[in-house]
């Protein structure tokens, strides 16, 4: 069984499938219908992460299932959240 949860942040993907390094994201439906990636952490991730995987909750028994491309993220819009920048995209502009 793999460890789900860290209790600190990790450099490491959360999985790796086929070859295929990947980390997962989680966002909770809101009325801004984003999915957001840390900036700071996404350039550290250079190298490590190969594919981001968005879980897009939508209730407590649903959610939506996204994913992105290293190279696809680093190409999204960029805005300051609270206290840290990150990397944004509303989520029908996602495949899933």
């Amino acid at each position: 069984m793999a460890k789900l949860v860290d209790f600190y942040g990790v450099k490491n993907p959360d999985f790796v499938i086929r070859n295929k390094r990947i980390d997962v994201k989680a966002n909770e439906n809101s009325d801004y219908k984003s999915v957001l990636v840390n900036k700071k952490a996404h350039k550290k991730g250079l190298g490590i992460i190969d594919l981001y995987w968005f879980v897009y909750i939508l209730d407590k028994e649903n959610c939506h299932f996204y994913f992105a491309d290293y190279e696809e993220v680093s190409e999204w819009d960029c805005k300051l959240m609270k206290y840290t920048e990150a990397f944004y995209c509303k989520v029908q502009n996602l495949k899933k």
